[in-house]
């Protein structure tokens, strides 16, 4: 407890224990002065109490979408061997066709609004007292006392978020032995390899989240106290105690933000092991051993982040407090106490967030290796042996994001306090 609380405390037991002091003093005095005939003894004791909690949770993220998360293997194994030819002859092998894989994904997430208000309070508090009696000594101590305690907590969530478009891991792997006879005079041993290796993979994540609104304590308080003490001649004794204390604490949280997007995120591997032998050709003959076909890897993906407004209001209150005194002690030795009070106490927190979002079109990890063996045979007189490789290897990747956050916005108190206080 701080020192300005404890001397406050301090300071009330003191007044309480003067005010009855006074009091039970005054009480012997009229009675001591032979007056009891005259005198009027009233006390009145109105006190009201409100106390409102509330806790409030609403929430449409946190939701996750996963367009691909698949696993692929292409394999191509493909074996060729041709027989000796003989003069004028042909031996020919060839492996030809494409091992490929082609990914693609697509994850939406769309989610609505979320409100959510921890105490909403209209509350109206009325307190009366009226002194019917007049002349001579009186002895009248009123005591007003309200209070009204709201104490909110509230969230409102829209994001937290996760889209990907696609995980995939593929992988594409090509094999191919060609292996071709030896031939004669004026023959022709020929061995191919061809096709591509390839992976394609593409992936498009988009997240659009809805408002998110969250409020601790909405509160609408109307107090009024009235004490009418009539008229008392002299002598008379007059205590009017009111006190109208207001207490609102609240906190508010609103999050659209927080999300995270990733369009392509596949591991993407392609690998080409070719191997082409052709045989030996005698006079004039003709050996070619020959790879073509490209390995390669292609891979696209694009992320989308649009967030909706964020709202966040710790206390919105609305405070109307009167209190008035009227009539009481006007004759000769007269003595009047009269004490209004009317503390309001407003405590807010609160945070609004659109942003902290993570957007990534592509991030995947790409390989591609390519292998090419080709071996001619020995050849005749006047002969022609031919080696050909041909075909590279490629990774192409590409990707695009965008984040768009709707406005945020945090109030810890938006309060509004009329107090109107009259004596006489």
């Amino acid at each position: 407890m701080g020192r300005a609380e404890a001397a406050r405390l301090g300071g009330q037991r003191t007044t309480v224990f003067g005010l009855g002091f006074l009091a039970v003093t005054a009480m012997v005095l009229l009675l001591a002065g032979g007056r009891a005939n005259a005198a009027g003894f009233q006390i009145v004791n109105q006190s009201s109490h409100s106390t409102t909690n509330g806790t409030a949770n609403a929430n449409s993220g946190g939701n996750r979408s996963t367009g691909n998360n698949s696993t692929s293997t292409a394999t191509g194994d493909q074996n060729a061997a041709a027989g000796p030819a003989g003069a004028n002859g042909t031996s020919t092998a060839t492996n030809g066709g494409a091992t490929t894989n082609s990914s693609d994904g697509s994850a939406n997430i769309t989610t609505g609004d979320g409100t959510a208000t921890g105490t909403t309070t209209d509350t109206t508090a009325t307190q009366s007292s009226t002194d019917s009696g007049s002349g001579g000594a009186g002895f009248v101590i009123v005591n007003q006392s309200q209070q009204a305690t709201n104490t909110g907590s509230a969230a409102a969530s829209t994001g937290g978020n996760n889209a990907t478009g696609n995980n995939s891991d593929n992988t594409a792997h090509a094999d191919q032995h060609a292996d071709a006879g030896k031939v004669g005079a004026n023959g022709q041993s020929i061995a191919t390899n061809s096709g591509d290796t390839s992976n394609t993979s593409g992936g498009q994540a988009s997240i659009t989240t809805g408002d998110a609104g969250s409020t601790g304590v909405d509160a609408v308080i109307t107090s009024s106290s009235t004490a009418d003490l009539g008229s008392h001649g002299g002598n008379s004794f007059d205590i009017v105690g009111q006190s109208s204390k207001v207490d609102n604490h609240g906190k508010a949280s609103a999050t659209t933000g927080d999300n995270h997007a990733v369009g392509n995120n596949s591991d993407n591997t392609a690998r080409s092991d070719k191997h082409a032998a052709a045989g030996h050709a005698g006079r004039k003959g003709t050996s070619t051993a020959t790879n073509s076909g490209g390995t390669s890897n292609t891979s696209n993906g694009s992320a989308t982040i649009s967030t909706g407004d964020a709202t966040a209001t710790g206390v919105h209150s609305n405070t109307d407090t009167s209190q008035s005194v009227t009539g009481g002690a006007t004759g000769h030795n007269a003595f009047a106490i009269v004490d209004q009070s009317a503390p309001v106490d407003n405590r807010g927190n609160a945070l609004g967030r659109s942003g902290k979002n993570f957007g990534a079109g592509n991030t995947t990890l790409n390989t591609a290796h390519s292998t090419l063996h080709a071996f001619p045979g020995r050849v005749g007189a006047r002969g022609r042996s031919v080696s050909n490789n041909t075909g590279g290897s490629s990774n192409t990747s590409g990707g695009s994001t965008t984040i768009t956050t709707g406005s945020a916005s945090a109030i810890g108190a938006d309060v509004q306090t009329s107090v109107r206080q009259q004596n006489g």
